[in-house]
Order: structure tokens, then C-alpha cells, then sequence
């Protein structure tokens, strides 16, 4: 085997330090696109993805500036993006120039006066025509990034980062604290147990304002209990795969018993693994085509299914993996319904995910699993084997 089969990737720049533009108020213009939202897992159905944090008088805003269109004027001219926000009562616009040192997220401060309720921003490329909205939520604090000196957006925070409970009018906040033992679903057509229901926090710490972000499960609670919010510690590399053995891990959904044993066990596990991708992909080219539809169907599980634990290690991630982004997710206060196939025909397959009410992770889905699901995900795991994709 070549290395032509190589599964590891770049490792993404850090973010080292702050970058806020200028801002200046502008008009919206008409023919504007919003991005597809009718697969809301399928991260490469929208063209851009935007992560914030807020306080009650400010919007941190990151973007990939790989997202976003920059053009120039003439061959002598930057390429430069133009950016605009909607957002309660306000339309601000900012331009990015592309740098050969530029970082990989812009970064953005905006302005907000005294909000305490949710609202949704609108970010429009107004080079490309397409926008995003995102719904931000105002705290009466920001955890905040001391070593990138920039506001944590997300949940999903790298083990070792150093942070500070800035705004805060708490002294002490107790931090409770749990690392659970990793665990994959059982196939959708066997008995599964809820493994989540034994897995609980304890107090472990104190917080003055600034913590260091351990390994898993990090519930911060104010001494008054009026503010409450979750960390979850993960490797530096999330929400990619980048460990041979996790990468070997996450094929357990599609190798037989005695495969993923021979894998796990391999003296040359990157080696096993590349042979484990040929056989199912009989060629370099289709191989690698398997591995990136594979693995990118894990890491868009990590974004959109993690808490406790990895998004790609729960029954969501495990359905999204196997059969890729679902063509339609409706929603109620009892859960989620995915559907694959045409709603109004016969022939569609719907999986149904009761909410799990948890104290620590507001992201539990558990599925409703059912012996007539057996012959579809064997057909899918099959295909897998075979080197055919289904889905997406």
C-alpha cells in the first residue's frame, strides 16, 4: 500500500490572536440567497457557517474566511471580501483583505445595546449573494479565551485552554465535573439500553474566574445558582479525526466483529486500516473517495451531535455516518424524526429520537430502535463494504 491511501490531514492553523475590523453601517442588498437549510446536518449544504457568543452590549462573531468569496477590482488590487450583518434594528457592514499570514477564521466584534433576550443574526457574503442566519443568545457574562484573548464560542473547547469567566458578578463558581467512559450504539434493529442514565457529575473544584479546561464534562454553577453553563474538553484536533486508533474506531460501524478486532489489535494499525479501506473501495481512487465521505460524515457528527460524548459515538451520529444527512428532519418537544426518502411516499424509512432530559447534556438523542430497521442497515452497511455510498 501506497501512501496514496494516507488518512491523516493537516492539522488546522491555531488562532493565536484578535483580529476586530472597522465597522460601518450600510444598506442590505436585494437577491440575497439563503443558504439550504433543508438538511440541517449537511454541513457542506450551507455555504456558510458562523459561531458567536454574546454578551448584554456585544457579538463575538467567527467565520471560516475559506467560506467566504473574495474578489478584486483589478489584477494590481487585494482580493477583499464584503460582509454585512442584520441583527435587531441594526444592518452593519465590514470588508475583509486577504493576506498571505491571514489566519483561517475572521473574527468580528459587533455592538449591541443592552440585550438580554435571543434574537437571530443575518451574516451575508455580499460578494457570493447567500446568507445565514444564526440565533445568538446574550449571557450576563463571556467565558473568554485568555490565551486567543477572544470569546469561547461553542462548548467544545480544547483540554489544557485557559479561560476566564469575564462580566461576572459571582466570586465563586462550582464547577462539577465528569469524564464518562466511551461507549458506541448498538445497531438501530437490536435492544439498546440507555448507558447515558448512569453517567453523573460531581463537585470537583471551585472557579474564581479563571479555570484551566480538563477532559471531558465541566458543569460551571454560580454560587447563587442564577447562571449555569457546560464545557466539554476535547483534543486539539476536534471535531476531525486525526488519531489512527480513533480513525479505526469509528469504522466499527460498517467492519464485521472479527475485522474490527484484527484492527484494533494490528501491530501496523495505519497500515490495517489502509488495507481495510481497499478492500472496500478495490481502487486507490475509489478508496480514498470512501475515506472522505466516511470520515467528513464523522466530523459533521462531531458538530452537530456532540456533548457527553463525541457527536459520532452517539445514535444520531451513528445513523448520520451510515446513511448520510437525512432528506428531512421535523421536530416537536418529544424529539426528532428523520426522514429518508420522499415524506409523502410509502417507501420512505423514518428513525424516531426521544430528547433525553439530562443534567448535564441538553444534546441526548436516543433512538427508538426497531427489528424492522435490520434489513435496510445491512443493505447501507453492505454498500459501504462494496464501495458504494448512499446518501448526500
Amino acid at each position: 500500500m501506497t501512501n496514496s491511501l494516507t488518512l491523516a490531514k493537516t492539522q488546522k492553523m491555531k488562532l493565536r490572536h484578535l483580529l476586530i475590523l472597522t465597522l460601518t453601517s450600510c444598506t442590505v442588498s436585494s437577491g440575497i440567497k439563503n443558504s439550504n437549510q433543508s438538511k440541517p446536518y449537511d454541513y457542506e449544504s450551507t455555504s456558510l457557517h458562523v459561531n458567536t457568543a454574546a454578551s448584554q452590549t456585544e457579538i463575538y462573531v467567527e467565520l471560516s474566511r475559506s467560506e467566504l468569496l473574495y474578489t478584486r477590482d483589478n489584477p494590481q488590487s487585494d482580493f477583499v471580501s464584503k460582509i454585512t450583518f442584520n441583527y435587531l434594528d441594526q444592518t452593519i457592514s465590514t470588508t475583509d483583505t486577504l493576506k498571505t499570514d491571514s489566519p483561517q477564521s475572521l473574527r468580528i466584534k459587533l455592538p449591541l445595546t443592552l440585550a438580554d433576550k435571543s434574537f437571530k443574526l443575518e451574516t451575508i457574503d455580499m460578494n457570493r449573494k447567500t446568507s445565514v442566519k444564526t440565533v445568538v443568545t446574550p449571557r450576563k457574562y463571556l467565558v473568554w479565551n485568555l490565551e486567543e484573548n477572544w470569546a469561547v464560542c461553542g462548548s467544545s473547547v480544547s483540554t489544557g485552554t485557559e479561560i476566564e469567566i469575564k462580566g461576572s458578578e459571582e466570586d465563586v463558581w462550582y464547577v462539577r465535573t465528569v469524564l464518562p467512559k466511551e461507549f458506541l450504539p448498538s445497531p438501530p434493529f437490536t435492544g439498546g439500553r440507555d448507558k447515558f442514565k448512569a453517567i453523573t457529575d460531581s463537585l470537583t473544584g471551585q472557579c474564581t474566574g479563571k479555570w484551566t479546561v480538563k477532559e471531558g464534562s465541566q458543569r460551571f454553577v454560580s454560587g447563587n445558582s442564577d447562571g449555569e453553563f457546560g464545557l466539554y474538553g476535547r483534543n486539539e484536533e476536534f471535531p476531525e479525526l486525526l488519531n489512527v486508533i480513533d480513525l479505526i474506531e469509528a469504522t466499527r460501524y460498517i467492519s464485521t466483529v472479527s475485522e474490527y478486532k484484527n484492527l484494533i489489535s494490528a501491530e501496523h494499525p495505519k497500515q490495517a486500516l489502509d488495507d481495510f479501506w481497499m478492500k472496500c473501495g478495490d481502487t486507490p481512487e475509489k478508496s480514498r473517495e470512501l475515506i472522505k465521505i466516511y470520515y467528513g460524515r464523522v466530523e459533521e457528527a462531531n458538530r452537530y451531535f456532540s456533548g457527553l460524548l463525541e457527536g459520532w459515538r452517539t445514535d444520531r451520529g451513528m445513523i448520520h455516518i451510515v446513511m448520510g444527512a437525512p432528506n428531512r428532519v421535523n421536530r416537536d418537544s418529544w424529539g426528532e424524526y428523520w426522514v429518508y426518502g420522499d415524506e409523502a411516499s410509502n417507501n420512505n424509512l423514518t428513525f424516531r429520537f426521544r430528547r433525553k432530559q439530562h443534567p448535564i447534556d441538553d444534546n441526548i438523542f436516543i433512538l427508538e430502535r426497531n427489528s424492522m430497521y435490520r434489513m435496510t442497515w445491512e443493505t447501507f452497511v453492505t454498500s459501504w463494504r462494496n464501495g458504494r455510498v448512499y446518501g448526500d
